[in-house]
């Protein structure tokens, strides 16, 4: 190959006067043939290619960004695919592009091995073809392990029987991600929209701003559960807290933190016997509660029973309470569920005591039933 304006020639191995090993020889800005090996190098030993460094790691090393435009009138897409492949495991997958089943923006970094084969690293999988996920377009999925941690894939991406996922679709312009865990499709279902809701256990169109699913009779499956611990030392207004049997809500008015109730077996009907309409059993500490009950006299007869309320004081000395009513005409407070007063409701007057830690309250009817019907519950409230 004759040089410019020289007789001379240069063919494959005529040497290269002030040249560089490395060299990727061009035009410079003079005109004149020239080198730049700190931004455009030859590796020749290993066959790498350098690109902002002479010291090339890769078949294609740059340092610097990389951008490509089309900047046409009427863009095309070209194919851009990276294959990384080790011992037959995906590693590097990457492909922009009208071909290959027309792929637009697909990226999968999948599993690190080690030299024994054993996975190290989870995957990212971002894709918007049909043979990756079968949901269509714009899907993302972080993938996890079997136990729901953020490792490797279980399985296929396709048939969603992956150790975990997070997926953003956007069919529809519907803007959702849903979250995989441990092969179960939906763990996690966001919406994006002005409603900003969530739903959580399979749940793919929630109503609410946090929308739970229904549990099961089986153990461990409930829709909500709290681990008991400390209170906030200043009640927090909205906040939900559990410790040992109890569970708080603190109210905005006053900043107040309530306790839910403690104990009630719910409203037992029809009954005609000696019944125990509540029971609690105490944690380690002391405490306070207010008890009460509830009666409905719908047959009245020969009857005449109370309603009691057995419990340990904090000087550990056992106690029987004998609860007050009020009647709906009126009057003082009554102790006694009795005939003369008819097929009447009985009003429980709540009463508050101090209990020993580890002791039991039961509020129960006592006393003579001789063929009466009655209807009655018992509360028990922990007040501190």
């Amino acid at each position: 190959m004759p040089l410019y304006g020289q007789s001379a020639s240069v063919a494959i191995g005529t040497p290269v006067g002030s040249g560089s090993s490395g060299s990727v020889l061009f035009v410079d800005t003079a005109g004149q043939l020239g080198q730049d090996n700190a931004h455009l190098f030859w590796d020749d030993a290993n066959n790498r290619l350098g690109v902002g460094t002479a010291s090339p790691s890769y078949p294609v090393h740059v340092v610097g960004e990389v951008a490509a435009f089309d900047t046409s009138a009427t863009p095309v897409r070209g194919l851009f695919k990276a294959v990384n492949p080790l011992n037959n495991f995906p590693q590097t997958h990457f492909q922009i592009g009208q071909s290959a089943s027309d792929l637009i923006a697909n990226l999968v970094v999948s599993p690190l091995f080690s030299s024994a084969g054993v996975q190290k690293v989870g995957s990212l999988v971002v894709a918007s073809n049909k043979d990756l996920t079968d949901s269509g377009e714009f899907d993302t999925y972080l993938l996890t392990d079997a136990n729901g941690d953020f490792g490797p894939a279980a399985a296929t991406i396709g048939s969603e029987a992956v150790g975990g996922a997070v997926e953003g679709n956007g069919l529809a312009m519907g803007f959702t991600t849903r979250v995989l865990f441990a092969g179960i499709p939906y763990a996690l279902w966001i919406t994006n929209t002005s409603a900003q809701q969530i739903g959580i256990g399979g749940l793919t169109s929630p109503t609410a701003r946090l929308h739970i699913a229904a549990g099961t009779a089986t153990a461990n499956t409930s829709p909500l559960k709290l681990n008991s611990g400390t209170l906030l030392t200043a009640p927090e207004a909205g906040a939900i807290e559990f410790l040992t049997d109890l569970f708080y809500a603190t109210t905005t008015t006053g900043t107040i933190r309530r306790a839910l109730v403690a104990a009630s077996t719910g409203r037992k009907t029809a009954q005609n016997s000696a019944q125990t309409l509540a029971t609690y059993t105490l944690g380690a500490s002391d405490a306070s509660f207010v008890v009460s009950a509830n009666i409905l006299v719908t047959t009245a007869t020969t009857h005449n029973f109370t309603v009691t309320c057995s419990y340990t004081d904090e000087g550990n000395t056992a106690r029987v309470l004998t609860l007050s009513f009020t009647l709906v005409a009126g009057g003082a407070f009554v102790t006694a569920v009795a005939n003369g007063n008819g097929a009447v409701p009985y009003m429980g007057i709540p009463q508050h005591i101090r209990c020993k830690a580890s002791t039991t309250i039961t509020i129960a009817t006592t006393g003579t039933f001789t063929t009466v019907t009655y209807n009655g519950e018992g509360l028990i409230q922990q007040a501190a």
